[in-house]
Formats: structure tokens, sequence, C-alpha cells
């Protein structure tokens, strides 16, 4: 599937947009543990609305967050190599990501989230070590 640069500027604007964000009064906390190969949200089932998702490192590796609007992680398509091939799916099921959260760290982003199933998971590759077919991943719920 090939990307528009006006499509590319969207993702973009909404990654930069969540990125760090608080929730400004009204929306949900979530906690997320990243550990080197896990993804452990506080609550797997949350209200829809705008909801911040508290990301910390607590593992020796840097991580990142991809979310996507899938049922089930089988939805996710890989490559080769057991990474997640982000291009296969829809944009309009990227619901963003964050990058860089260095071990000790924690990043906040806040995402309006719409009634659904998600996945989060990290799609980096260290040195032939792929976080998500190592199981960094997780499945949660957004009801209404």
């Amino acid at each position: 599937m090939q990307r528009t640069v006006g499509s590319l500027l969207a993702i973009a604007a909404l990654t930069v947009g969540a990125v760090g964000c608080s929730s400004g009064g009204g929306g949900k906390a979530v906690k997320v543990e990243l550990g080197d190969f896990s993804i452990k949200p506080g609550k797997t089932t949350i209200p829809a609305g705008e909801t911040t998702f508290k990301l910390r490192n607590g593992g020796g590796l840097d991580h990142e967050v991809v979310m996507f609007k899938v049922d089930s992680v089988k939805d996710l398509k890989t490559k080769a190599n057991g990474e997640v091939d982000e291009e296969a799916t829809p944009e309009n099921l990227h619901m963003g990501e964050v990058e860089g959260v260095k071990p000790g760290t924690t990043k906040e982003w806040t995402l309006d989230l719409a009634e659904g199933k998600y996945v989060m998971f990290c799609n980096l590759d260290e040195k032939g070590f792929v976080h998500f077919k190592k199981g960094m991943y997780a499945e949660f719920t957004v009801t209404k």
C-alpha cells in the first residue's frame, strides 16, 4: 500500500499531537508498564473518550508503543522477520505511536478512543530481537 504525502503528514500530526499531552481534566489515565518484551496495561477495558496512557519503561531496552484499532493481534500482518507490517494495515486503523521510551522513563500519550478493540505493541528490532515477535503486545477493549 502506498502512502501519500498528505496521509503521512496526518499520521505525523496525530503522533506529535498525542505525545506528551496531559489529559486536561475529564479524561482517564491508564498506566502501561513496558518491560523487555512485555506490555502490561493496568486496565484491559476502558470507557470510550479521552484517555491518557502513562507509558513507563521498567526494562533495560528502548521501546515504542504503536496502537492499531483491530479486533485481535491475529489481525496484524507481519513481515518475514516477525515485525508488524504497519503498511499493510489501513491508515484509519493506525491510532498513532510513541517512540523513544527509554529505560527508566515515563511518557504520557493522550488519545480520544472510540468503542472497539485495540492492540498496542512495540515494533522495534534490536539486533534481530523483534520485540513484537517476542510477545511485546497487549489487547484491550474500549466500551461505550
